[in-house]
Formats: structure tokens, C-alpha cells, sequence
């Protein structure tokens, strides 16, 4: 039964999983022992299985990956790790931070050979490089 607070339901739901999952019963269905190892018993294992597959071929990761980003920016949450994101921004600190050192690397990366490949041209063309 759903709460009218929606906080208090998530809540509920969390520690039910975690009592299930505690006690090696099924945290999809709640009534079936998991295999070892497992959250879900077998039954809905395959259902899961049956439905992931279904999405999946009808849907390509990038699809699926650029609907999650948009919907994660549009909820305030970082469109990379989906933790709350800086105000007016779309990703959060920390993704933000990862994406421009790998930009710098890149750039680097892309200077180094512009240079060798103007190099080489100027190499066979007697000193001329029309690059």
C-alpha cells in the first residue's frame, strides 16, 4: 500500500528489500527463497531476464543511455552519475572535473600530433606544409 509521502514510501520499500535480501528471499515477488548469491528466485529471474531482453533488442544503448541523461538533467541530477548536479549546470562537480581533464588530455593528445604530422609533411614536401 503506497504512502501519501512519497519519501516514506521509497523508505519503507528500501528496508523491505533489505530485510528480503537480508533473509534470502526474493526481493521481486517476496515469497520465494533466492538462489545463493541471488536477489531474485529463479522464476523472476527469468521474467527480469525475459523483460530486460525484450527492452534492449527494441531500444540500442545509446538510445537508452541519451533518454537517461536528459531525463536525469530534467529531474536537477548530474546527467553523467545521476547525483544532484550544480544549479544551472548538467553534471555535478565531480563529473565536471573528470570531463576537463580528459578534454586537456585529448587536446594534448591532439597537438602532439598535429605537430608530428606537420612534421613528417614538411619532411617529404622540402619544407613546405600546407597544413
Amino acid at each position: 500500500m503506497p504512502y501519501k509521502d512519497v519519501e516514506t514510501d521509497r523508505a519503507y520499500n528500501r528496508n523491505r528489500r533489505a530485510w528480503l535480501k537480508e533473509h534470502g528471499i526474493c526481493t521481486d515477488c517476496g515469497s520465494n527463497y533466492c538462489e545463493p548469491g541471488h536477489v531474485y528466485c529463479k522464476a523472476c529471474g527469468v521474467k527480469r531476464k525475459q523483460r530486460n531482453d525484450a527492452y534492449d533488442s527494441r531500444v540500442s544503448k545509446t538510445e537508452r543511455m541519451k533518454a537517461l541523461r536528459h531525463a536525469r538533467i530534467s529531474q536537477g541530477l548530474c546527467g553523467d552519475c545521476g547525483k544532484p548536479a550544480e544549479a544551472g549546470r548538467p553534471t555535478c562537480p565531480r563529473c565536471r572535473a573528470r570531463r576537463r581533464e580528459s578534454a586537456q588530455v585529448a587536446r594534448i593528445r591532439n597537438r602532439i600530433k598535429r605537430e608530428t604530422e606537420a612534421k613528417v609533411v614538411t619532411r617529404h614536401t622540402g619544407g613546405t606544409a600546407n597544413v
